[in-house]
């Protein structure tokens, strides 16, 4: 099955792609950086008020968060740096927008579906992807690789947007262990 790009993704021109690059660059590992306009614009060289529209552009679609930057000073006056600049990740960005999306019919349509189809579904890889983006390790034993999302309960199945609390990441041996250990106990 090919890839589908996401819709905000044939919206973006040269100087956007140019101007997420930079920041990229400059950001720390999780996405966050602080450059100012005038540097942005040096480095890309355009004008501040090319950088100042790609950057609403980009805000506006999603993929990029911004707060100003301000500092108070000694004698109680405030003034403003530079923008302090995150690059929302897919994970975070689809978890928004489905929450947004669900209605109470929506929930009622997920909780019945099979589980097999339950976990074919859309609405769950946005769920466990996010929740693996943000646990990043096993619960268990702290490992990395295959992480699975795991249900604690099935009660809020379709709801698991509301009850984050409700699933835990676990690496696949973790995962499968813990299953076996629910077995045993009947």
């Amino acid at each position: 099955m090919a890839s589908r790009l996401p819709e905000w993704w044939y919206e973006l021109d040269g100087i956007d792609f140019r101007l997420l690059e930079e920041l990229l660059f400059l950001s720390d590992g999780e996405g966050f950086c602080f450059p100012s306009r005038s540097y942005l614009a040096a480095q890309l060289r355009v004008n501040i008020g090319t950088i100042s529209r790609h950057v609403t552009k980009l805000n506006r679609l999603g993929v990029l968060q911004v707060k100003q930057r301000r500092a108070k000073h000694p004698d109680g006056t405030w003034s403003t740096h530079s923008n302090y600049y995150w690059i929302v990740p897919a994970p975070v960005r689809d978890f928004d927008k489905l929450v947004l999306q669900m209605t109470p019919a929506e929930i009622t349509r997920l909780k019945a579906l099979s589980y097999t189809k339950f976990l074919q579904s859309r609405y769950w890889a946005i769920i466990s992807g996010y929740i693996k983006y943000q646990a990043r390790t096993c619960a268990r034993c702290g490992g990395e690789d295959t992480l699975d999302v795991h249900h604690m309960t099935y009660q809020h199945l379709g709801e698991e947007f509301r009850y984050i609390d409700d699933l835990q990441v676990l690496c696949r041996p973790c995962h499968e262990q813990r299953h076996r250990d629910e077995d045993d106990l009947g």
